[in-house]
């Protein structure tokens, strides 16, 4: 008899083990399809707390993906699902699913996701040469954009450069050359 209960206890257990692996994304899925049917919220309350989205995505079944810029640039965007005007579902990604600009040509454009997050997190040229100092070149391009290039914080990594239009900061990136 202690055997049997050996046995089916160590079955049991063992059941519930591989169902708890594929449990918790479904458990995720049902909590936000939930928590959204009772506690609705429609896109202009989302936009109303969240602003302009940098993208929205038409999908299937007339479903929505508004992409938001990143609250913290490490995390991510935040995307919330909408269907009727309804917020259906939330998550994060790390693209903003923005095709690429192209950089085939000579004057740059901002297009990372660092120049998404300057469009919700606007720096001016002085709180950056404040916090950055005196760039060690500058570049005028027919665009009206401005690069200025700081000197490397790490050698090994290179130069790091800001992209500003009409005085504000609207990109970020490293490059290897002033």
């Amino acid at each position: 008899m202690k055997k049997s209960i050996v046995k089916t206890s160590l079955m049991i257990a063992v059941f519930c083990f591989f169902m708890s692996l594929g449990l918790p994304g479904q458990a995720m899925a049902t909590w936000l399809e939930s928590y959204y049917k009772t506690h609705p919220m429609s896109v202009d309350q989302l936009k109303a707390s969240w602003g302009e989205p940098v993208n929205v995505i038409k999908m299937a079944g007339g479903v929505e993906k508004l992409i938001f810029g990143p609250k913290d640039v490490e995390v991510g965007y935040t995307y919330f699902l909408t269907r009727a005007g309804q917020v259906i579902d939330r998550g994060t990604t790390e693209d903003d699913g923005i095709e690429n600009v192209s950089r085939t040509g000579k004057d740059p454009e901002p297009c990372s996701l660092m120049g998404n997050y300057y469009k919700t997190h606007p720096m001016t040229v002085d709180e950056l040469t404040r916090k950055w100092g005196t760039p060690v070149s500058s570049h005028d391009y027919s665009n009206g954009i401005k690069k200025l290039v700081f000197g490397p914080k790490d050698v090994v990594i290179g130069y790091t450069y800001f992209l500003i239009k009409d005085g504000m900061v609207v990109d970020y990136n490293v490059t290897s050359e002033k």
